[in-house]
């Protein structure tokens, strides 16, 4: 009965693999000092595989990158107008809103003026009231805002 042994039998496996890799490369022209190297270094590997690249094929991956970047700032444009759009519309609304407000405000200072001019008997109080709304109606401080 035999007995294996772990570690032996990894390293055998190991061997089988260089042994075949080396067989391998023998067969295809390539040594297997620079299989070993490519285990070693694979950022090298993938530099000379790169290197061995077509240049169509180099010229398709570099068409994606730029395809994907054009998509990217496509959409970045797309957002930035639609948020533009969206704050512009905003203050519009804001502005109007505002208006109103001082509109409003001489609107009821107009119906209170009314009511009073038909009770009031001083011609000059009444004169000095629609002086007062003029005022507010074309000259309001507070449409001149910091």
């Amino acid at each position: 009965m035999k007995i294996f042994n772990k570690e032996k039998n990894k390293d055998s496996k190991e061997d089988t693999q260089t042994e075949a890799e080396n067989s391998e490369a023998q067969n295809s022209g390539s040594s297997a000092e620079e299989i070993n190297e490519a285990r070693e270094n694979p950022e090298e590997a993938s530099a000379s595989s790169e290197a061995e690249k077509s240049p169509e094929v180099r010229c398709q991956e570099e068409k994606q990158i730029l395809m994907d970047k054009y998509y990217r700032l496509a959409a970045d444009f797309d957002n930035f107008r639609k948020r533009t759009a969206r704050q512009m519309e905003e203050n519009r609304k804001a502005v109007l809103e505002q208006v109103l407000l001082d509109f409003l405000e001489v609107t009821d200072n107009f119906d209170r003026a009314l009511k009073s001019a038909k009770t009031a008997e001083d011609m000059s109080s009444i004169v000095g009231g629609i002086e007062q709304l003029s005022r507010q109606f074309f000259l309001n401080p507070r449409k001149i805002r910091a």
